[in-house]
Order: structure tokens, then sequence, then C-alpha cells
């Protein structure tokens, strides 16, 4: 199969014959994503599910379903870059690479019975979707996301058991347009910070992900404060989720503090000015709940109590469950589209409440 269908390049305007075996074709992609899962600890609780089926011992348990569709090679002479519309010399690159992907549809709700992997062989990308065997539930979810999926990429074909299909190129499918995302996502990796970013804040970015700093402390002044201008601490918080790489190494490694409010007997969160800015500050940047240092003295126990009416009784603070109620749930939106950002700060958000009472119970998606 590769040498027919994946090592020769599909040029703007041209057309791939292809035909594959499916069962075989499903069981080796599987084996790969499997491979992959393990390696980075995800996706592994459904891929496990599929191991006799991958071994040919069993029927396959789920109804996945596989597309493919084609990359065409990128005339680098262009500016932008295009999609290369017939061979040349020089100045064409041809997709000569072996990656596996996760993908999440941005506008489907939250869909964690449902793997969803694409692996790229050369000149042919495969998308994957493997449901929880058993799951009845998931019915509606795939047909939910296969419709988003192929309005989103037209071009992409469900593959039929030893059935012929043509596969068509695209002029938004080629070499560039997939990977300069990757590299944008990775800019650390592949060196493509610019000088300028290197000696501002973002050469503290880059020493996170390289793993040189592991905790990042955002300064906050009491004349920001007390003017509630919360600009400073916004721009650095979305710097740090400008790019996966950087919002990978800074999940629980970032703490906010002031120690202009030292002298004061009252605790920060009892000032009603430090009370408005974390407010305000949360409301404009929730995604702190995947990056706030999980302890106790986290900025998510800070905020929380500048957000909700509590009282103490010696060492324990109790928070008004109506209140947390409110201040939880228009942020997570249980049951329908979840912030994939905020839902990541769940895994630190329990271990900020060491000293703390509360009275509701939220349930999410495993």
């Amino acid at each position: 199969m590769y040498d027919a269908f994946c090592c020769n390049p599909v040029f703007l305007g041209d057309c791939l014959e292809f035909v594959a075996e499916l069962p075989v074709l499903q069981r080796w992609l599987l084996k790969l994503c499997y491979n992959s899962g393990r390696s980075h600890n995800s996706d592994v609780t459904i891929l496990k599910e599929y191991r006799q089926f991958i071994l040919g011992k069993a029927p396959c348990p789920g109804d996945v379903r596989l597309y493919v569709h084609v990359i065409s090679p990128t005339d680098l002479r262009t500016q932008p870059p295009s999609a290369a519309r017939s061979a040349a010399s020089d100045g064409v690159w041809s997709a000569k690479w072996f990656r596996f992907t996760q993908m999440r549809r941005r506008s489907s709700p939250l869909m964690t019975d449902i793997v969803q992997r694409q692996v790229y062989i050369d000149g042919l990308c495969f998308s994957l979707f493997v449901p929880a065997p058993g799951d009845v539930q998931h019915t509606d979810q795939m047909r939910i996301l296969l419709a988003q999926f192929e309005e989103s990429l037209p071009t992409a074909q469900l593959v039929q058991n030893s059935r012929p299909m043509c596969l068509a190129t695209s002029a938004d499918l080629h070499v560039a347009a997939v990977m300069y995302p990757h590299l944008d996502h990775y800019p650390t990796r592949y060196g493509l910070r610019s000088e300028s970013e290197k000696a501002g804040f973002g050469n503290i970015l880059e020493r996170m992900a390289k793993g040189d700093v592991k905790r990042l402390l955002l300064y906050v002044t009491s004349e920001e404060i007390q003017t509630q201008d919360t600009s400073f601490c916004r721009a650095s918080l979305a710097d740090i989720i400008s790019s996966r790489e950087s919002a990978m190494s800074a999940i629980g490694n970032v703490a906010l503090f002031t120690d202009d409010y030292d002298d004061d007997p009252r605790e920060l969160w009892e000032i009603p000015e430090a009370r408005q800015f974390f407010k305000k500050l949360f409301d404009e940047c929730p995604f702190i709940f995947m990056l706030a240092l999980p302890d106790a003295d986290s900025p998510l126990r800070i905020i929380m109590l500048c957000y909700c009416r509590h009282s103490t009784e010696g060492n324990t603070i109790a928070i008004d469950s109506s209140d947390l109620s409110d201040w939880v749930q228009p942020r997570f939106a249980f049951g329908e589209t979840l912030d994939y950002r905020v839902f990541c700060g769940l895994a630190v958000w329990g271990s900020t409440l060491q000293d703390i009472s509360w009275g509701v119970h939220c349930q999410v998606a495993r």
C-alpha cells in the first residue's frame, strides 16, 4: 500500500486512485495509534480495548470510522507558498514524514468516549474516529462529529473495504499549510522565536519549555489593584497560552503574588479593591484554572475567596455553596461545549482547596 499510494506526490489538479483492504488498514493504523498513545499516556483506555482486533484474533469491537485525504507538495517559489501544480527540479517541498496527531473539532461538544487521531504517512493523511466499545451513547456524538469533520475537510473520503476511490487535491492542503501550524505550536523546538521575543517575556517562556525554569511568578502591584488595571497580567497570561508548547510547560506552574499588602492585617481577599481586581482578572482569563500553582496559596484559592461569600471558623473557611455554584457553572457549561483550557485546570483545582469546606459536588466526564 505504501509503495502504491503514499510515496508518490500528488500535485494540485491531479487525483489519486486509492483502494485498501479496510480491516487490515484499520488494524495497522490502530496499532500505530496505540503505540503513540502509550508513549504519551493518552487515549490508552479506549485504544487498549482494540488489542485483540489489532492482533487479528477478534472482530472490531467498535464502529471505527476511517477517512483518508491527500497532502500536495508545496511550491516554495510562490509568495506565500502554495500547493504545487506540477513536478519541478527545485523549489518543491514534498511530504516525507511519519506523524501522529490528536485532533479535536473546535465546535463540537466535549467527547471523551471517541478517540480522534490522524496518521500522516508521506502524502496521505488518515483520520480515525475510535469509539469506546459497548458505549451506546457515542452514536449521536459520532454522527455530529463526522458531520462537522466532513464539512471542514470536504476532500476527505470515508474508506470502504476494497472499494476504489478517487482522492482529489485541494489548494488549502499542501505540506507548508499542514506543517506551519505545528511549527507555530512548538516554536522553541524549531528555533523560531524572534530575537525580540527572546529578549523579553518570550525568553522566560522559552526557558520554561526547555525545563530551565520551573515556576513563573507574576507580580501584581498595589497600583494595579487600586486602579483595577489587569492589562499586564492579562497580556502575560495570554502570552503563556500563545502556543501549545508554552501552555503545556506552564500547567500548574504559575503563581500571582503581591507583597504590597504585607503590612495590612487583613487577608488579601478581605480587601475590597483586591477582591474586585482578582474577580475581574478571572473573568478575563478563566484558563488560570489550568496554569495555577497547585498549593495552599494557589491563585485559584485567592480568586475563589474573592468571588464567593465565605465565613471563617478556626482554620476552616466555609464557602457559600450558591456562590461557588455561580462561580463554577458559567465557566464550565457541564454537558455542553467546554473550553479545553479550563477543563485541563480541573486536574489541579482539587488540590488547591486544602482547608476549605464546600458543599457543591461537580460531576465531569472522565
